[in-house]
């Protein structure tokens, strides 16, 4: 048997075994996608939006290391929550919001993501306005200054994350996969006799010749026939 005729053996097979199998393959797909959808429910797959705005240090000889890294204290985000009254932890605040300094620069980029972009730019812009007054506190006379704020037309505009089907186009390419997958093994583990193509590949030789199944009914006399016949062969007697 050359390639070309085993390739095409093997699609016949493929395609055979999806012709019986085809309920499992459907069952597999509805399973997977529906598990996906019931992910996607529980956990409630929504927009993010950012929002950024920045400080400036104006003092020199100030470690830039130390003052990034104080907007995500305990202590400041406290004075953020204090200030927007929001009911969350300053370690979920924490969670929103990221700063970061470039090397050598004096400048202080804070951003934020949130589910709602009118909340994350009110904490970005609150961020720079508690600040400045919670470093003098905390450090002394170092002179810092709100450079930029956060716009909520361009946090809208500019979403960080939007949901979309790619998961349940995903989930369903799964499980259709895992359905044809299930459907071919189970097709070779199957080792029933169910026509002449399968006694030919079993025994390795075409078959010539047939014998039908006799039908199981038996057909009732009828009654009208068995009278005539019977009146017959009284008049013959």
């Amino acid at each position: 048997m050359g390639e070309e005729e085993k390739q095409g053996l093997r699609v016949r097979q493929v395609i055979r075994a999806v012709r019986r199998r085809w309920s499992v393959i459907v069952v597999t797909t509805l399973a997977i996608g529906g598990l996906l959808m019931f992910y996607m429910e529980q956990n409630q797959l929504v927009h993010i939006y950012g929002a950024q705005s920045s400080v400036i240090v104006t003092e020199e000889n100030v470690n830039m290391n130390t003052m990034t890294e104080m907007i995500n204290e305990p202590l400041f985000m406290d004075a953020v929550i204090e200030e927007l009254s929001f009911p969350i932890s300053h370690s979920e605040m924490a969670e929103r919001v990221t700063s970061t300094s470039g090397e050598g620069s004096d400048i202080i980029q804070i951003d934020v993501e949130h589910t709602s972009a009118e909340n994350a730019v009110e904490i970005a812009n609150t961020i720079t306005e508690v600040f400045p007054g919670v470093v003098s506190g905390t450090i002394g006379n170092v002179e810092v200054l709100p450079l930029s704020t956060a716009d909520v037309q361009v946090s809208l505009d500019n979403p960080v994350y939007t949901p979309t089907n790619n998961l349940l186009i995903f989930g369903t390419v799964l499980g259709l996969l895992l359905g044809i997958g299930l459907a071919l093994l189970l097709d070779a583990l199957d080792d029933k006799i169910r026509g002449e193509r399968d006694i030919e590949r079993a025994v390795g030789l075409p078959v010539i010749a047939g014998i039908s199944r006799p039908s199981r009914r038996v057909k009732e006399p009828d009654p009208a026939a068995v009278e005539s016949s019977l009146q017959e062969e009284e008049r013959s007697s």
